[in-house]
């Protein structure tokens, strides 16, 4: 399948568990971007999708039940239903092995990704992730609900991007279900990072309150040969934060791969 480079397209790709929107721009080796809890990949990956269509085929899904995906019924389990359909996705476009590249959740399904299907892989690109839930984002994870307490202007983000009503019991429903696999199974990538045998870079925020640094450094020593950097002055959201450093470091890597 080719693309034009210049404009992005809206496909729907048929995954394992549903119907998933996909922006799709560029030309040249796929580049995969997964969104993190809650946003779409037009919203998260705003400041990347022009700037890496001029050498790759950038592909950005929304998970089942974000943006204009098809709803889901509970987000039970749902790394491990986001990691099939993700899987599913790369078959079926028929690409060749990817480069993947997730932010926050995102990042958690692109290491069982990784994981589950080294084959599928080309490279792997870690923003604020984290391989164990802990008590600090738990409790970040907490303040998003109820949804009707959430600032005006995020539930009016929220209602855009997934729709009214539906927002409001889908924010719900990620936290409680957050916190059933934080009782049951914190551990939530599991065994997989030893597995992980594809080029890996690690991009953290230094004043991460989500998944603090500590984590970015786990996922270093935990994944062979592992690239670690740390971003100052910078928090969660480090592709957002600093988009130029960011992509500046991305693009490096990229291109190493390529030497």
């Amino acid at each position: 399948m080719t693309y034009e480079a210049e404009q992005p397209q809206e496909i729907d790709v048929m995954a394992q568990h549903g119907r998933l929107r996909c922006i799709v721009q560029g030309d040249g080796p796929p580049l995969l971007f997964l969104h993190g809890a809650l946003g779409t990949g037009r919203a998260h990956f705003r400041g990347q999708i022009n700037e890496f269509a001029s050498d790759y085929r950038v592909i950005v899904p929304n998970f089942l039940g974000h943006g204009g995906s098809d709803p889901r019924e509970s987000f039970d389990d749902f790394y491990e239903r986001d990691t099939e359909d993700i899987a599913a996705l790369i078959e079926n476009l028929e690409l060749p092995p990817v480069h993947l590249c997730g932010f926050s959740d995102g990042a958690i399904v692109a290491m069982m990704v990784a994981g589950d299907h080294p084959d599928r892989l080309r490279s792997l690109t870690l923003i604020s992730g984290q391989a164990v839930l802990d008590e600090q984002t738990m409790e970040t994870t907490r303040q998003l609900s109820p949804a009707s307490n959430l600032p005006d202007g995020f539930q009016q983000a929220l209602a855009r991007s997934h729709g009214s009503p539906y927002w409001e019991g889908m924010v719900d429903d990620y936290v409680a279900s957050a916190e059933r696999i934080y009782q049951t199974e914190p551990r939530i990538v599991g065994d997989r990072l030893g597995t992980i045998t594809c080029p890996t870079l690690i991009v953290q925020g230094e004043d991460d309150d989500w998944a603090g640094a500590r984590h970015a450094r786990m996922l270093r020593d935990s994944i062979r040969g592992a690239e670690l950097d740390l971003l100052p002055g910078v928090g969660h959201e480090a592709h957002r934060e600093d988009p130029e450093a960011f992509n500046s470091r991305l693009q490096g890597f990229l291109a190493s791969l390529e030497e």
